[in-house]
């Protein structure tokens, strides 16, 4: 469970850090070391962010091609329509 332990202070990170490019680091970070294991809790702070906050396009673009490796393989209709759209 030290995966969970470092979720959390990520996230703490993630929310609290204004400078974008130490932001798009953790985003790629976490879509790296969650790749394919379609974790909610790790899908929900993907979608969290980018509907409610207003980002950059590569922020924007991170936050996507993230959501596509974290739940790759899981037919997930919902995502997909909000990656297409």
């Amino acid at each position: 469970m030290d995966s969970d332990l470092v979720l959390e202070m990520v996230k703490d990170k993630l929310e609290s850090n204004p400078n974008e490019t130490i932001v798009l680091a953790i985003l790629i970070g976490l879509s790296l070391a969650y790749s394919g294991s379609c974790r909610q809790d790790v899908t929900d702070i993907f979608q969290n962010y980018i509907l409610n906050y207003s980002l950059s396009k590569e922020t924007t673009s991170i936050c996507f091609l993230g959501l596509g490796i974290i739940n790759c393989g899981s037919c997930n209709y919902d995502l997909a329509t909000l990656i297409l759209t």
